[in-house]
């Protein structure tokens, strides 16, 4: 447990001048937390330690979740990755480890049930939020992935059918480098991208009704889809403000398309040519 004396001592736990800082750090654990720690190695918890913005305290806040719901070892890293994904309301918040007891039991499932994709476990975890079924741990993994699919297709089937006239874009490409921004003008645009790429922005659908409205765009690169930005009016100033960028599956975007975005938005119209709603 070496990786977790480093990590608390990186982070500013006071351990350093004690006599023996190893058992000062276990006892910051219950017996239980630290088999479980012990068992699952550092890796399972990178998601939390290269995460400059979570800590000790984080870290120490998962693995309680994981001994209160009966974990005997933490669950996969790119599944606790994704959860961390999601908590992010915009891509400058403040990330969390602190997740519903739903969100839990999902991972436990998919655990069980061997590996499970980034996408895959999206599209259940989607499922969930927007249709809120009951979830219990005798569940098996494999019919929440149909029933899940049976949900997607039939969203496809509505919105096949739907005539929404389109929003307002003052154009339907802005080339910014090596990225490309193409305008989302509809609720079945919207869905098209969150079934693509993983973020739930047919969920958002409201704020491009608003007034002012926002304004998202699919970002494309080398002529393949890598996520996703979101403009707003700024106050009072005229111009549009970057509000969020993110890539698949709502990660965090990189310099380049963060810089990309941002100058797309100072590209923008101005906020006030937008006609106010009626």
């Amino acid at each position: 447990m070496e990786w977790l004396l480093r990590y608390a001592l990186h982070t500013g736990v006071p351990l350093a001048d004690l006599k023996d800082p190893r058992a000062a750090l276990r006892r910051r654990f219950s017996a239980v937390a630290w088999r479980l720690m012990w068992r699952s190695g550092r890796d399972a918890f990178l998601p939390i330690l290269s995460n400059a913005r979570l800590g000790f305290d984080d870290l120490r806040d998962y693995v309680d979740q994981l001994v209160v719901m009966g974990f005997p070892v933490a669950p996969a890293p790119h599944l606790l990755q994704h959860l961390i994904d999601e908590t992010y309301r915009y891509r400058d918040s403040q990330p969390d480890v602190r997740f519903a007891r739903t969100e839990l039991i999902l991972i436990r499932l998919a655990q069980r049930s061997g590996r499970v994709s980034r996408r895959e476990f999206n599209r259940v975890l989607q499922w969930v939020v927007r249709t809120r079924p009951r979830i219990h741990d005798r569940r098996a993994w494999r019919s929440l992935v149909r029933e899940a699919t049976a949900w997607q297709r039939q969203m496809e089937i509505e919105l096949a059918h739907a005539d929404d006239p389109p929003w307002v874009f003052e154009t339907d490409a802005v080339d910014v480098g090596e990225f490309r921004f193409l305008a989302l003008k509809t609720p079945r645009d919207l869905w098209g991208v969150e079934r693509g790429l993983g973020p739930c922005l047919y969920a958002l659908r409201h704020l491009c009704e608003r007034s002012p409205p926002s304004r998202f765009f699919l970002i494309r690169c080398g002529g393949v889809d890598v996520g996703a930005a979101e403009l707003q009016p700024g106050s009072g100033s005229g111009g549009w403000l970057l509000r969020d960028v993110r890539r698949s599956f709502n990660r965090l975007p990189g310099p380049a398309m963060l810089a990309a975005a941002q100058t797309l938005a100072q590209r923008y119209q101005p906020a006030g040519q937008w006609p106010q709603a009626a």
